[in-house]
């Protein structure tokens, strides 16, 4: 009888042992999520950032940052053609010149251009001063319009078009304009005037080359007013049927090939692809997938490998 209790106790740790081992690997396959590959309809766009203002409107620029001395207008206040708007303060621009050691020079400021410049900025038309960024005692900024005088009510959007993405721009395309302070998600506008030149602005401590172009919007509404920010989507070209893969689904590897992981047959499966262009939805993928396949989400943050053993499920 002990003989046979023995055996008994030895069968139980036996089957024990197997479904605890079997429950340790079934642990230690690591479980992911995945998105199936679908074609969707994909634009190309340009993002810009600008300012509503009247249709019929003058930009005030300043051709080098200086110190704004007297300002004698405010916004909302009518003006005349000539008429002074502000002072600028050529002896204080030239001490923050020299205190600065050179680092304003970077953003145009020179003893030269200080030369050239008047000690008054004044108004290019009559009307009303819809906008107005000078403070006195504070250095004008070169990146935005100083003052803008409107003569019109009509609103449009004015915006800048860096050099890199100004070959892909042209009058007629469509554009989609928002802002934090607009009541609908996005406005649909036509670009209807790029300027025929260039010119500079202040880019953080850089400057930068950019064309003005102009935004006239197809709807308005009470929310969108004169002076308001304002981003732009120009929409330079779209595909109907295109492959996007989001971009932390794409790796790199030592090579500079661009991979994913495929859910395939309970294995992460890794696939080299060919990326195309960059979307608001990740990048388009020109070669290595196909619509149907499970790419493995982030699959950095799981350290896979390929032909590791993976349990998937849909991403929610």
């Amino acid at each position: 009888m002990k003989k046979y209790g023995v055996l008994y106790t030895l069968t139980l740790l036996i089957i024990a042992g197997i479904l605890l081992a079997g429950n340790a690997v079934k642990t230690s396959v690591p479980l992911v999520e995945y998105r199936l590959i679908e074609t969707c309809e994909v634009e190309d766009t340009i993002l810009c950032t600008g300012r509503m203002e009247s249709a019929d409107s003058e930009k005030v620029f300043v051709s080098v940052p200086c110190i704004a001395g007297e300002v004698y207008v405010s916004a909302g206040e009518a003006v005349e053609a000539g008429q002074p708007l502000f002072s600028l303060d050529i002896g204080a621009t030239r001490q923050a010149l020299a205190a600065s050691g050179g680092s304003l020079s970077s953003m145009g400021l020179t003893d030269q251009a200080l030369e050239k410049m008047e000690s008054e900025v004044k108004a290019p038309a009559a009307g009303i001063v819809t906008t107005l960024n000078v403070v006195q005692g504070e250095l004008t900024d070169t990146e935005n319009a100083c003052a803008v005088i409107s003569s019109s009510e009509s609103l449009q959007v004015a915006i800048a078009i860096s050099e890199k993405s100004l070959k892909k721009a042209s009058v007629g395309q469509t554009v989609r304009v928002s802002g934090m302070a607009f009541d609908k998600e996005s406005y649909q506008g036509v670009l209807s005037y790029i300027a025929p030149s260039a010119r500079q602005q202040l880019s953080g401590s850089t400057m930068e080359t950019v064309v003005d172009a102009v935004v006239t919007l197809e709807e308005l509404d009470e929310s969108i007013r004169p002076g308001l920010s304002a981003r732009a989507r120009i929409v330079t070209g779209s595909k109907p049927a295109a492959l996007v893969a989001p971009y932390e689904d794409v790796l790199q590897d030592e090579e500079g090939n661009e991979y994913v992981f495929l859910c395939q047959e309970g294995k992460a499966v890794k696939r080299v692809v060919v990326t195309g262009g960059e979307l608001s939805q990740g990048y388009e993928i020109l070669e290595g997938l196909q619509e149907g396949d499970r790419v493995i989400s982030a699959p950095e943050e799981q350290r896979l490998s390929d032909g590791m053993r993976v349990s998937g499920r849909p991403a929610a």
